[in-house]
C-alpha cells in the first residue's frame, strides 16, 4: 500500500481578499499544502483577477498557521533562480518551515507579451533546479560554484537560510518524456498537470528511471496526482461542473498522452500550454477543440458526484503510485466540497493509508 502523504488544493486565482478567505477555509478543513499559480496572462479570460504569487503565496503563509505553502508552477525566465532561492528561503523564515516551490520549463503566455524568450527551456529548468538547491545549502564557508550553459554563480551563497532540513521541497511541473526524467533526478516531487490513474501509473515508471540514473530512490519523490473535484449527488450535475476544466487541463497540458492514446488526430501542438497565447481567436479555437478530448478521459480523471465516488477516484491515483493528491475544485458548491473533505474524505485517507 502507497503511504498517503499530503492532500493539497491549487487555489484559484481572484480578489486577494477571497484568496485569503478560502485559505483559512482550507486550513480549517485539514488540507496539508496550498499552492497558488504564477501567471501574468492566463487561458481563463481577460475579467480574471490573478495576484503574483510570490506575494501571495506569502500573504498565505503569514495569516495561517499550519499548512504548507507553495508558488505552483513558477519558471525560471521571469523569476531568475537567485531571486526564487532568496524568495522561498524568506518566505520558509517567515512561517517557521511550511514553504515549497513549484518549478516548471515555462509557458509563451507568461513570456512572449512581455518580450521574454522562451529558449532552452528543458537547460533552463534543470540548471534553475540545481542553483536553487545548491544555495539553499551554500554559507559563507562554503560557498558554491557553478558553470552553467545559461546560469553562472561564484562564491555565492544567500544571506537567509531556509529553516527545513534538508532545505524547502521542490516540485516539478513535468508534461513530458525529458522533464519527467529530470524529476526522478533532481526533484523532490513530480508536480503533472494532467493524468489519469491509467497515465499516471504508465508515466511514473519515467520518474523512476530518473531517479536510478541518479542513484535516488522513487520513495525520495513526492508523487502528487492532480484531481478535478466536483462532489454532488447528482452526478450528471457533478460531471458538468468537472467537464469544462478536465477538457481543457487535457487539451493543453495532456495533448502528447492524447496522442499516444489515438485521440488527438489533427491536434496541433500550438494549443500545448508551453505555446498557446490567451488571444481571443487562440481561446475560440481551444474551445471549438475541446471536443477532441473523448468523454472517456473526463470520466477516469476526474473524482465527481458523491463523496464515496470521490473517495473511488482518489483511491485509484493511490493505487497508480501517488502519494499525494492535489484537487481543483469546481464545484458546483465550492465551500460544500472544502467542508466534505474536511470532514470525510481526509480523515478517511489519513486514517487508512498513514497507519
Amino acid at each position: 500500500m502507497v503511504r498517503f502523504r499530503q492532500l493539497g488544493y491549487g487555489i484559484p486565482p481572484g480578489d486577494v481578499h477571497e484568496v485569503i478567505e478560502t485559505a483559512l477555509l482550507l486550513e480549517d478543513s485539514g488540507f496539508d499544502i496550498l499552492r497558488f499559480g504564477d501567471h501574468t496572462l492566463t487561458l481563463l479570460g481577460a475579467g480574471i483577477e490573478y495576484p503574483g504569487a510570490v506575494a501571495m503565496v506569502t500573504a498565505l503563509g503569514m495569516v495561517t498557521k499550519r499548512v504548507m505553502v507553495s508558488i505552483g508552477v513558477t519558471d525560471p525566465y521571469r523569476r531568475h533562480p537567485v531571486s526564487l532561492a532568496q524568495d522561498v528561503a524568506t518566505i520558509d523564515r517567515l512561517t517557521g518551515g511550511r514553504a515549497a516551490l513549484g518549478l516548471g520549463a515555462g509557458e509563451m503566455m507568461n513570456l512572449a507579451s512581455f518580450g521574454i524568450e522562451w529558449t532552452k527551456p528543458l537547460v533552463h529548468l534543470r540548471e534553475a533546479v540545481t542553483v536553487v538547491q545548491r544555495l539553499w545549502e551554500a554559507s559563507p564557508e562554503s560557498p558554491v560554484d557553478f558553470n552553467g550553459r545559461v546560469y553562472r554563480l561564484q562564491a555565492a551563497y544567500l544571506q537567509v537560510k531556509p529553516v527545513q532540513k534538508p532545505r524547502p521541497p521542490i516540485y516539478i511541473g513535468a508534461l513530458s518524456l525529458k522533464t519527467r526524467i529530470l524529476t526522478g533526478e533532481l526533484g523532490d516531487g513530480w508536480y503533472p498537470a494532467c493524468e489519469n490513474p491509467e497515465t499516471f501509473s504508465k508515466h511514473l515508471r519515467d520518474i523512476e528511471n530518473g531517479a536510478r540514473k541518479a542513484g535516488r530512490k522513487l520513495e525520495e519523490i513526492d508523487m502528487v496526482a492532480i484531481v478535478p473535484t466536483a462532489i454532488s449527488e447528482n452526478r450528471e450535475e457533478a460531471y458538468r461542473a468537472v467537464e469544462w476544466g478536465t477538457r481543457l487541463s487535457w487539451l493543453t497540458c495532456g495533448w502528447r498522452t492524447l496522442k499516444e492514446y489515438g485521440c488527438a488526430d489533427g491536434l496541433s501542438p500550438d494549443l500545448a500550454i508551453q505555446k498557446i497565447l490567451p488571444s481571443y481567436t487562440a481561446i475560440t479555437k481551444l474551445n471549438e477543440a475541446l471536443k477532441v478530448v473523448p468523454a472517456e478521459f473526463v470520466e477516469t480523471t476526474a473524482a465527481f458526484g458523491t463523496v464515496d465516488d470521490c473517495i473511488e477516484r482518489v483511491e485509484e491515483y493511490l493505487n497508480a503510485g501517488a502519494t499525494s493528491i492535489d484537487i481543483r475544485n469546481y464545484g458546483p458548491d465550492i465551500k460544500r466540497t472544502i467542508n466534505l473533505y474536511g470532514k470525510r474524505i481526509i480523515p478517511y485517507f489519513k486514517e487508512k493509508r498513514q497507519t
